[in-house]
Order: structure tokens, then sequence, then C-alpha cells
């Protein structure tokens, strides 16, 4: 839901067909001044090491949502084009998917290439849909321009290295 990412918890599969919905409540923020701001959400998630790696759609910008939340225009600084859609990650915990082990500050992707900024159709997306692991690649699809699929990779190793040194700094267990 609009502008975070949501959680909601369910016991079974088999609570659906009893007519169950998905109310939830956000659970992890945009972050004012940052490449993911004006909105976020889940494109993909894969259990890695034991955790949940989450790939995710970020825009930069504001929205008079942010007024109800007592921030202003002005808390809003990072100095890019609004309404291009980027691709990041973030590790969460696998048994509180609520607690973000490690989530950049910088995009994995960014709208480059001729189909990501094809002016024919929505140019400046990337809106990631899937992810596979393929030995230490995470192979994400997503689609560029609203027109166009691609498939871009993340290197596993690098990310397990930044995760390390972040679990040895802040003794994240």
């Amino acid at each position: 839901m609009f502008p975070h990412i949501w959680v909601d918890y369910v016991e079974s599969i088999e609570e659906f067909s009893r007519g169950r919905y998905l109310w939830g409540r956000p659970a992890i923020r945009t972050r004012p001044n940052s490449w993911d701001s004006r909105k976020i959400g889940v494109g993909a998630v894969v259990e890695w090491g034991g955790r949940w790696l989450v790939v995710y759609y970020g825009v930069t910008g504001w929205d008079d949502y942010y007024y109800s939340e007592g921030l202003t225009p002005e808390d809003f600084k990072y100095p890019d084009s609004p309404y291009h859609y980027k691709v990041g990650i973030m590790v969460l915990d696998r048994e509180n998917p609520e607690r973000v082990l490690y989530r950049p500050n910088y995009p994995v992707g960014v709208p480059t290439y001729w189909y990501e900024l094809y002016p024919d159709a929505i140019p400046g997306v990337m809106y990631p849909t899937g992810a596979v692991l393929a030995g230490e690649r995470l192979l994400v699809y997503y689609g560029a321009s609203d027109y166009f699929v691609a498939l871009g990779e993340v290197d596993l190793k690098q990310l397990e290295e930044e995760l390390g040194n972040l679990i040895a700094m802040t003794h994240i267990t």
C-alpha cells in the first residue's frame, strides 16, 4: 500500500479459502533524502542464506501524503528525476521479516539503457517482477519503460561481503 511496504501474517494458505483477507500494516518505510523516498514496493522475494532477499522498486520525490507524517517538501532533497523507478535490494530477518538487516543507500538498478528510457512508452522505469538464484548471481527480471521485459543481475558474493561487514560492525545475528 502506498507509499511503504506492508506486511501481514497467516498461519496457512488455507485461511484464504475461508474468506481471510490481508490487512497488514506498514513495515518497511520509504526514506526521505534517499533514492527510494516517494514510494517503494516488493518485486520478488527469495530465501537466501537463512534470510529473505527482497528485490524492490523505489521512486524518488515528494507526495502530499507525507504531510500526514509531519514532513514537508523541504525534507526531500534528493537530486534526481522524481519519477524514475529504480531497483533496490534489502535483506530481511527470516523469522521477523519486519527487521531489515541490510538496505543499501543506493539502488542496484537505474534506468540507463535505451529500452529503460524508451520515449514512446513510459521512460525511466525499471519495475522488478521476479528473481532467481543462479549460483553466485541473483537474476532479476524487470519491466522496462512499461513496454519491454529485461534481465539484470546482482553479484551475491559482493552482497554477502557487504552484509558480512555490516554484521561485524553492528553485531546483528
